[in-house]
């Protein structure tokens, strides 16, 4: 029997990989195949992941952390009550050393501290070949279980009780830096707007700057240019179909909202207009050179009222997206990373926009060839003798991360 079920699994699997195949990936992208073949697995691991037995699903959200890098001691610990663990250069016990607080991944509804291991082990190993550098990975609960703001919540008791915490812990308070990739990302923003604007944490460190890899700001407009073009393609990781399913759990716990927000409908046609809000997403934020191919804005008067009216507070609310906070001056530094064949290109965009015409010393990186999830991938394979991973988007990134904790 379980030979029977075994070879029904690999059956499944082999078709979806010949299924996936079949289908078009943009030009311009190096190693499509490679591409396709992560986003069949991914797919199906979303698709099977939900219907596990719990014990299955504890397994896979928390593997066992091994450390074989003789540079690092690894410790699982917890921040007031939050799941971290810390990757701590050896030998260097009787300095201040300067933070990165990595923040995972995953659509608000996968991904774990522990699954993400081995790729901040590489993080905190390329980084210390510079310079000896604490990184501090954070974790958070999870969706549909727990819907907003549990996430952004965690991850700010977390970080709080870390800055309050620094002299002792050995960190360099003037040399902090937090770091978040997708949904990551929407949590390190939304965590420094949170310590920059809320005048209970006035008298904590501030953070040195935020790093923000392909990051989600925003759910007022779905239609955005890179919505539009990169949306449609179900193997570059991230789809609109996939967004919308993400979206909808994080906000009500399951998959209602998702054919609504596929389409953009979710916003009422008044608040497309009148509203501040629309500024901030505005289309015309957007350079030319992301609008040429496969764009056409997008019909203000579609979307239901009772919906909007429904989600408002979240989709307003900036601890959800960080986008919507109509003041951001004073936020410490910010280096964003996009990809062209990505979803979310536009958001970073719209931020970085917003961020300089506020006075906020920011950095703007969009990659050309880039895709989703390309900075976790890369990080996740055996690491370089050198300092050089070959790849921009994660060599940049390092460089200033390096400049920001020096």
């Amino acid at each position: 029997m379980k030979k029977q079920i075994l070879l029904f699994v690999v059956g499944v699997f082999s078709a979806v990989v010949v299924y996936y195949a079949t289908l078009p990936v943009p030009e311009g992208i190096p190693y499509p195949n490679v591409l396709r073949g992560i986003t069949a697995f991914l797919d199906i691991m979303l698709s099977v992941y939900p219907h596990l037995p719990a014990s299955i699903r504890d397994i896979m959200d928390r593997p066992a952390i091994t450390n074989n890098n003789p540079d690092l001691n690894v410790t699982e610990t917890t921040l007031d009550g939050i799941p971290a663990i810390f990757y701590q250069p050896v030998g260097v016990d009787d300095q201040a050393l300067p933070a990165v607080i990595y923040i995972h991944g995953g659509g608000w509804i996968i991904g774990s501290i522990y699954q993400f291991h081995p790729m901040v082990t590489n993080i905190a190993v390329s980084l210390t070949r510079s310079r000896p550098t604490l990184v501090i990975s954070v974790g958070y609960r999870l969706a549909p279980k727990h819907k907003f703001p549990a996430a952004i919540d965690d991850v700010t008791k977390g970080i709080v009780w870390l800055l309050r915490h620094t002299e002792e812990l050995g960190i360099d308070n003037q040399r902090t830096v937090v770091i978040g990739e997708s949904a990551g990302g929407n949590l390190a923003a939304a965590v420094a707007q949170r310590l920059t604007f809320d005048v209970q944490y006035k008298d904590l460190p501030k953070l040195r700057a935020q790093v923000l890899i392909y990051p989600v700001l925003q759910m007022f407009d779905l239609k955005t240019p890179s919505y539009q073009q990169n949306g449609r393609y179900r193997t570059l990781i991230l789809s609109s179909v996939l967004m919308a399913k993400m979206f909808s759990n994080y906000i009500v716990g399951n998959e209602t909202l998702a054919p609504i927000l596929i389409n953009n409908e979710h916003i009422a046609p008044y608040a497309r207009t009148s509203t501040p809000y629309s500024k901030f997403v505005s289309h015309d934020l957007i350079p030319q050179e992301f609008k040429k191919e496969n764009y056409a804005p997008f019909d203000i008067n579609l979307g239901y009222d009772h919906v909007y009216n429904e989600i408002k507070d979240t989709v307003l609310n900036p601890d959800f997206a960080p986008l919507m906070r109509p003041t951001l001056e004073g936020l410490p530094e910010v280096y964003i990373v996009t990809c062209q064949f990505d979803i979310l290109r536009d958001d970073g965009i719209l931020y970085a926009k917003r961020l300089e015409k506020q006075n906020v010393k920011t950095t703007l990186r969009n990659y050309k060839t880039g895709y989703h999830s390309q900075f976790h991938f890369a990080l996740s394979q055996p690491l370089p003798e050198n300092s050089e991973f070959g790849n921009d988007l994660v060599d940049d990134t390092f460089k200033a991360l390096a400049e920001f904790t020096k």
